[in-house]
């Protein structure tokens, strides 16, 4: 990210001797909370199922690496209308018919702000979380959907019907390393309120940084009556599991 327009010209040269044609493109920085929104769509109709607020990493080199995501999003209530209603125009320009559609938006102070749409599932295993608290099973109508089956969108409950708050935090290094060790396992998936622990390497594996920035190397899934009570979950897990890495 350029703060000042010296680095930019400076910055600017350096990405046009990459450049074929010898054009660049520049991207504004949007300031603002960032969201996500879940929608699933059959027979041109679609459903938003949720909006969860997404808490990247703020500090340059890490920006837009995903730390966590939290349900249900502390946007307003009138906030949250203005997110559908771009949610549900963008779904209608793009002519999407049938399946998931993921969103990435920022709520500046010009309004909601689109960063991303993707027609799949989101990326970060936010369909686990979104079955444990609204009962929809986004991955499971994608794979009823693939196979031709018909899918009912009165049977695909919202948030507004959901029973609890969720938070999924990712587990993440800064160097390349090794997994040593990976303690307090067992002890910490058995809390109260933990839902799920995964990792995505085991001792003595290999992370490499992606982009030779960061890697994750796992997620915790944690529900309760509220977002603060979710994130004591989530706290008091990382208390007791320790992961052990030895930079290479």
């Amino acid at each position: 990210m350029v703060l000042d327009s010296k680095s930019l010209l400076q910055l600017l040269e350096i990405s046009r001797s990459f450049s074929i044609g010898g054009s660049v493109i520049l991207e504004r920085f949007i300031e603002g909370p960032e969201i996500s929104v879940h929608t699933f769509s059959s027979n041109g109709s679609a459903k938003i199922v949720a909006i969860t607020d997404r808490i990247s990493h703020a500090l340059s080199p890490y920006i837009g690496s995903i730390h966590r995501h939290i349900f249900p999003s502390s946007l307003s209530r009138e906030k949250k209308e203005e997110v559908k209603h771009l949610v549900e125009k963008i779904l209608h320009i793009l002519k999407i018919e049938n399946g998931p559609t993921y969103f990435q938006i920022v709520y500046s102070l010009e309004g909601p702000k689109i960063i991303e749409v993707a027609f799949r599932l989101d990326g970060c295993h936010m369909w686990k979380l979104l079955k444990l608290v609204t009962g929809t099973d986004l991955l499971q109508e994608t794979i009823n959907l693939s196979l031709g089956q018909e899918v009912n969108l009165s049977n695909i409950s919202t948030e507004d019907n959901a029973n609890s708050a969720g938070i999924l935090e990712f587990m993440s290094v800064k160097t390349e390393s090794r997994i040593s060790e990976i303690r307090g396992f067992e002890e910490a998936k058995a809390l109260d309120g933990i839902d799920e622990i995964n990792f995505y390497f085991s001792k003595g594996q290999r992370v490499k940084l992606l982009h030779g920035v960061l890697e994750k190397i796992g997620y915790i899934i944690a529900t309760g009556e509220n977002r603060e009570s979710a994130m004591k979950s989530i706290e008091k897990s990382k208390q007791i599991l320790k992961v052990d890495v030895k930079e290479i």
